[in-house]
């Protein structure tokens, strides 16, 4: 996508509905996967949207409870963020 829309034709890239099962998938999993594919996303110019689901059920990607306004799990959306900004 960098080489074909980015890099030649100044097409930004944003991939949508990214995600991974909180409940279902070990923390330290879905860290190394967010920091790789955020990055990688980071590096080539493209910006992610993380698809959160909005509940806390067994097949949730919920990041925020939006009831409670909190973070579910606060060091996996700063290792987003971090990746995102090059961190």
């Amino acid at each position: 996508l960098h080489a074909h829309y980015t890099a030649t034709g100044g097409v930004p890239i944003v991939i949508g509905e990214a995600g991974a099962f909180r409940k279902k998938i070990p923390l330290s999993v879905r860290l190394e996967w967010i920091r790789f594919f955020a990055d990688l996303a980071h590096r080539n110019g493209m910006a992610v949207v993380y698809w959160d689901s909005g509940e806390d059920g067994d097949g949730t990607m919920a990041e925020f409870d939006r009831a409670g306004l909190r973070f579910y799990e606060p060091e996996f959306v700063q290792a987003f963020l971090g990746a995102m900004e090059g961190d």
